[in-house]
């Protein structure tokens, strides 16, 4: 059995994920309990804002909200879908914080980087703690707020470096010609994906980026893109970088529909989702990054749930751990049955004392 990939930095590898994720609490004197932030025995509203349950990624990501509300009585998932609506995001919010007054908290996926300052602020007037994930806009940073408690992201870049690298090395004598599809404007998780394929690049001299368009997260726009590359590039395509797994099986789809084989064109994808594991063990998709929503949603609903009853104190906490990245796993044929065994048929263990689970490494914050 061949050894799983992992692209973190070394000592925080997959044996961190499958013991809990590492991480530490951030402990100190109470700043959440009581009167500003509730109490543990009172019912707490834990909302999670996310793009939609279309998407297989946020389907695990409620699995897990769903794993530590059983594991914490008195608690009460809220599942808010925007479907790339910005507005319709901050709106759901403002309503679920005035629902939920003191005793709530949030894990939001901004669908961009604008919307980031008002929901901090809006947090910090009700005192709600709150985590993010993916997005963190310039600016606005957790150590910059009482109640923004954290924010976590798995490195994009270095997975979409890696699982560029696995398509361009399939390539005779490594020159072809690729594709760029990226997911948003204004988004982190989609810019640093980009910047990781063309990181992988700069490596690869022989290879030509034909063109690079936005498919704003959708797999239908990501389908008909590909079909409309496949009339324009035709035999030319060697490959195409898929922003996320749901686009990526999409964008097989339409070539399949064209009569394109993906021996011939070359698929990459993000999140690990079901269906991607499924699409490499088949032989469609060629390589994946997963992104471990399951460890992702347990341990930003974690953080803020500790400040929320007074485990976590975040500002005599250690502040380089408020913003971090946690670790992934490129998945390929190459690996996939060991991934399967791992991630699929069994789930990582999350410890939900660890305020800052699945730490790897500090994101740089200006100073």
């Amino acid at each position: 059995m061949k050894k799983i990939f992992a692209w973190m930095v070394a000592g925080a590898m997959i044996a961190s994920i499958l013991t809990g994720c590492g991480g530490n609490t951030g402990g100190g004197a109470a700043n959440g309990g009581g009167e500003e932030g509730g109490s543990a025995a009172g019912k707490c509203l834990i909302g999670l804002s996310v793009r939609g349950l279309d998407n297989p990624y946020y389907v695990e990501l409620v699995s897990s909200a769903d794993a530590f509300s059983e594991a914490h009585p008195g608690t009460e998932i809220v599942t808010m879908e925007h479907h790339g609506d910005e507005q319709k995001q901050v709106n759901d919010i403002k309503s679920f914080l005035a629902r939920g007054g003191s005793d709530c908290i949030l894990y939001v996926d901004p669908q961009s980087a604008t919307i980031n300052a008002e929901i901090a602020q809006l947090c910090e007037d009700a005192g709600v703690y709150w985590t993010s994930t993916w997005t963190m806009a310039e600016d606005v940073y957790p150590q910059d707020y009482q109640y923004y408690a954290a924010h976590q992201t798995v490195d994009n870049t270095a997975g979409a470096y890696e699982t560029a690298k696995v398509m361009f090395d399939t390539f005779p004598d490594k020159t072809g010609n690729v594709l760029l599809m990226e997911g948003a404007l204004a988004n982190d998780a989609s810019d640093e994906r980009t910047a990781g394929w063309l990181q992988a690049l700069e490596e690869y001299p022989n290879i030509t980026v034909l063109d690079q368009q936005v498919c704003d997260w959708d797999p239908q726009v990501g389908m008909d893109l590909a079909q409309t590359w496949v009339t324009r590039y035709g035999d030319d395509i060697d490959g195409i970088c898929c922003p996320n797994d749901s686009v990526a099986l999409a964008v097989i789809e339409g070539l399949k529909a064209k009569g394109k084989s993906t021996d011939d064109i070359k698929i990459i994808g993000f999140d690990g989702n079901q269906d991607a594991i499924t699409s490499i063990e088949n032989g469609d998709m060629l390589a994946t990054t997963y992104a471990n929503a399951w460890c992702q949603g347990g341990y930003g609903i974690s953080t803020a749930y500790n400040a929320y009853i007074g485990e976590l104190d975040t500002q005599s906490c250690d502040q380089s751990k408020r913003a971090y990245y946690s670790s992934g796993v490129t998945v390929s044929s190459e690996n996939i049955q060991e991934f399967i065994q791992n991630y699929v048929d069994s789930k990582p263990v999350v410890d939900y004392s660890q305020s800052f689970g699945g730490f790897v490494r500090a994101i740089e914050i200006p100073a």
